[in-house]
């Protein structure tokens, strides 16, 4: 795993300790198999909240671009 994938995880785990452990682990498996999305993901989402988008709809915006990755990871991760 990279280093930003590495800091990806570690950022993840902080911000995901409110989850029940059943949805923690998933995503934790999801960032684990693909940290290279989840770094675009979050790159693109900065990216358009630094053009004046705000970061909810930034961030629905590029998970719904991204959606046929992420359930596909998401069933490869159960």
């Amino acid at each position: 795993m990279s280093i930003s994938g590495l800091l990806l995880q570690k950022l993840a785990q902080k911000q995901l300790e409110g989850l029940p452990p059943e949805q923690r682990d998933m995503f934790m498996r999801m960032l684990e198999k693909d940290p290279d999305l989840f770094v675009r993901i979050a790159q693109e989402v900065q990216e358009k909240t630094n053009s004046g988008m705000e970061q909810m709809a930034a961030a629905q915006a590029v998970f719904a671009s991204h959606e046929v990755e992420l359930h596909t990871l998401m069933q490869d991760s159960k």
